[in-house]
């Protein structure tokens, strides 16, 4: 599915079938979280063509994180996801009462054992 949409944005822009990023860690973060020192270097690195603005706006569309922006199965998913870990920590929350009241079980046996030894007065 990258590969398409990879050619397809390249297609779009008007990019030559051979361009490539020159750095490909470009593509392994947000775009909203590259930092302006690597937009300094890749505009540096590309030179005048194709425009820095042409690739820039490459990087915003192809990026695995903002390809499924707006994406109604990707809301779902997401929506999925994030109840199925709000259910797995309240599954959590149950085992730790559990545990808590067994150990709890066990204090009040032990003390129980120790009082039935006593001799009494």
């Amino acid at each position: 599915m990258f590969e398409a949409i990879y050619k397809r944005w390249k297609f779009i822009l008007g990019l030559d079938e051979g361009f490539t990023l020159p750095n490909d860690n470009l593509l392994k973060m947000h775009p909203d979280d590259i930092p302006d020192s690597e937009w300094k270097k890749l505009k540096e690195e590309i030179g005048t063509y194709p425009s820095f603005a042409t690739v820039k706006k490459f990087i915003y569309e192809v990026s695995p994180f903002t390809v499924n922006e707006g994406n109604k199965d990707q809301y779902l998913n997401n929506c999925i996801e994030d109840m199925y870990l709000q259910i797995e920590a309240k599954i959590q929350e149950k085992v730790d009462t559990v545990a808590a009241i067994k150990l709890n079980i066990d204090k009040l046996v032990e003390e129980g054992s120790e009082d039935e030894e006593m001799e009494p007065i």
